[in-house]
């Protein structure tokens, strides 16, 4: 009967005064106990998990504490696993097995050292403890668990064809698939996509509407404040069904003859990374977004701005391969004449260096963009900045990218932060052209934009365009993006949602602690 029971607070579960996560401070443990009766519960960090549909049962631990059964149906459920052991007189407490590309770098060890409990993870693990869902497990006793299943998807989610499908199923005619996506992606009476009023008439009956979302209920993203930076850049702040906030960045050319406009999609709620010159990486990662989410930040910029961008970058919260399938999803949709119609040209999807995920967008055709922040020269000073170098460093990342296809005409794009001190030397700058020599590649030098926390300093003018004539020596492209927003927290690396406050602890590398 503990399946019904309340919530668990964090307190009640905690046998440690204090637990050391091999950082520079001590903090309180926002981690389940390893030890007692609490083993043998089911304990999210925020909540404890209700059953919901059966899904299968499944033996999740073998004697020996070595994790079993579908890792896909358990990732599906849980971000870690927590796996205690109970042998009398060994240090080791538990194995923690990270999931969902929460963490990229597991499994932990939760050790016992001098009458405490320490875990010895990277600052990221701790930091997104909070947002994790997780499950305890005792070898040796372990009953056996039902998996809840997971939230069904969202109705902007389904492409045309899989919307051809559920017509189909339902016994309706399959051009009604047409006139629900158009509902869904395009303009109407509820403004581009029915952001603005879902329930507006529509070329759909009511029946079939009700029918569709009550299978696959559509996630709601709510536009909160807009605010318009002196240099015309436009901050979007919208909150999700589930009261978190996220934000997208509408941005003018500075020239105003090439008429462009582009907009920084968000593809997570926070960032599981930790890259140290990063804001949204202060949140820690709080959940994917659905590609309904993401395709409604384009469909209300489009009311905002009163048009249609010209460019779409997935350059906002998140890390995009982390949501490869929602982002993959929103590709999808965006590109289909039925509704928004953009080309796959005008699409760039950034990542901090998921290789796996790499490979995948490559497989898409069509496919987006891709661009690289890279950020440094060297593994030592990118393993600093961007952790994530210590799983794919910068030769297997470059490797990646030389496997990427690349249409008639395009090219790779690095994004590379200029940090004062760090990577702004002549030499980093003669290393980057070499580097990318191989490649059809050029190179976005963003100075760094500053926010509370990081002792990082932007390089001098002087500083940047050395740094630039350097790099365009080698043969390289090479361009200095122009902050923009940056006096309203738009600018790149800048977004944080500041009116909510962090999902998690942050005590990253290189944050003030005063």
């Amino acid at each position: 009967d503990w399946v019904r029971r309340p919530p668990l607070e964090i307190r009640d579960l905690l046998r440690a005064d204090e637990v050391d996560f091999g950082l520079e401070r001590t903090v309180k443990a926002e981690l389940p106990t390893l030890q007692g009766a609490e083993q043998r519960k089911v304990c999210g960090v925020e909540r404890v998990l209700p059953w919901l549909e059966h899904i299968g049962d499944l033996a999740l631990v073998d004697e020996d504490g070595q994790l079993t059964g579908p890792h896909d149906q358990l990732g599906a459920v849980f971000d870690l696993v927590v796996v205690a052991r109970k042998t009398p007189g060994k240090r080791v407490l538990a194995v923690i097995y990270p999931f969902n590309d929460v963490d990229e770098f597991g499994p932990y060890l939760v050790e016992k050292t001098h009458g405490r409990i320490v875990m010895r993870c990277p600052a990221r693990c701790k930091a997104n403890l909070a947002a994790m869902r997780c499950i305890v497990l005792t070898p040796g006793r372990t009953p056996v668990y039902r998996l809840p299943s997971p939230d069904p998807m969202d109705l902007r989610a389904l492409t045309p064809a899989e919307l051809q499908t559920r017509m189909r199923a339902l016994g309706v005619p399959t051009y009604r698939a047409e006139q629900v996506f158009r509902w869904l992606h395009g303009p109407g009476n509820g403004g581009m996509g029915a952001v603005k009023d879902p329930q507006a008439p529509a070329n759909v009956p009511a029946e079939l509407r009700a029918a569709l979302l009550a299978e696959n209920p559509t996630t709601a993203l709510t536009l909160g404040q807009v605010q318009v930076s002196s240099d015309g850049t436009k901050k979007m702040g919208f909150q999700t069904h589930d009261n978190r906030t996220i934000e997208a960045v509408l941005i003018p050319d500075d020239d105003e003859e090439r008429d462009r406009l582009t907009l920084c999609v968000s593809s997570q709620v926070g960032c599981a990374l930790d890259c140290a010159f990063c804001a949204t990486a202060t949140l820690g990662f709080g959940r994917h977004l659905t590609a309904g989410e993401i395709v409604q930040q384009i469909y209300w910029a489009i009311e905002i701005a009163g048009r249609r961008p010209t460019n779409l970058v997935f350059m906002g919260m998140g890390e995009p391969m982390h949501n490869l399938e929602n982002v993959t999803r929103a590709f999808t949709n965006l590109l289909h004449p039925w509704g928004a119609g953009f080309s796959p040209r005008r699409i760039t999807v950034s990542t901090a260096g998921v290789v796996t995920g790499i490979d995948k967008l490559a497989a898409l055709d069509p496919r987006p963009n891709l661009a690289i922040s890279l950020n440094a020269t060297t593994d030592e000073v990118r393993n600093e900045v961007m952790p994530i170098n210590k799983k794919w460093n910068i030769q297997t990342l470059l490797d990646a990218t030389r496997r990427f296809p690349l249409a008639h005409g395009r090219k790779l794009t690095f994004e590379y932060v200029l940090l004062a001190d760090v990577n702004d030397s002549d030499a980093d700058a003669r290393r980057l052209g070499e580097l990318l020599s191989d490649l059809p590649a050029m190179v976005n030098v963003i100075p760094w934009n500053p926010f509370a926390g990081p002792k990082f300093r932007r390089p001098s003018d002087t500083r940047i365009r050395s740094f630039q004539e350097l790099v365009r020596a080698t043969g390289l492209p090479c361009y200095v993006r122009t902050p923009r927003g940056d006096d309203i927290d738009a600018a790149c690396g800048q977004l944080a949602a500041r009116e909510q406050a962090p999902i998690a602890l942050s005590g990253r590398r290189g944050e003030s602690t005063s």
